[in-house]
């Protein structure tokens, strides 16, 4: 629950969708939630279990028109990053973690709330077209400042001042 496709799928029950939405993840452990996110869900809903082969989740997302990114509590994910690194669009719950991973580059909207949901949602799907353009921009972006050379130099730097001072 605390990944926030409950609040997606209620979000999208007053939008017609013309794509589907893929939802993935390993489903075993929460039987119930299940039920009730399969509730909310139409016909333009499909669940796929939980894909390990790197190779073959990032095909999927790369066919993406938007990534929802509705957790409530996860933030700072990885995903975003390598989302974004592949020149997705995203939207994302506005949990501070999120918002300063991806600063003026992703769309957000208010953590838990549908009806902000439904309309980040609605605008991100009508202006798509500037959202490509945007992730696209993101990408570089991500691929200046996300990379391993400055990671390791702003670590090397961070250890140098407060553990060898």
């Amino acid at each position: 629950p605390s990944k926030g496709c409950h609040l997606l799928l209620r979000a999208l029950q007053e939008l017609e969708l013309k794509s589907p939405l893929i939802i993935v993840g390993d489903y075993s452990h929460i039987p119930n939630y299940v039920d009730k996110l399969k509730d909310l869900a139409n016909d333009k809903v499909i669940f796929l279990p939980h894909i390990s082969e790197e190779k073959k989740l990032f095909g999927l997302i790369s066919q993406a028109k938007l990534f929802v990114f509705p957790s409530t509590i996860e933030a700072s994910s990885m995903m975003l990053l390598e989302v974004a690194s592949i020149g997705i669009p995203i939207l994302a719950s506005d949990l501070p973690e999120n918002v300063a991973l991806l600063a003026d580059h992703g769309v957000f909207f208010k953590s838990g709330e549908v009806d902000d949901l439904r309309n980040k949602l609605k605008n991100c799907l009508d202006n798509i077209k500037q959202l490509e353009y945007k992730a696209r921009d993101t990408m570089k972006w991500v691929k200046k400042v996300y990379n391993w050379n400055n990671i390791c130099t702003k670590y090397e730097d961070l250890y140098e001042n407060f553990f060898l001072k």
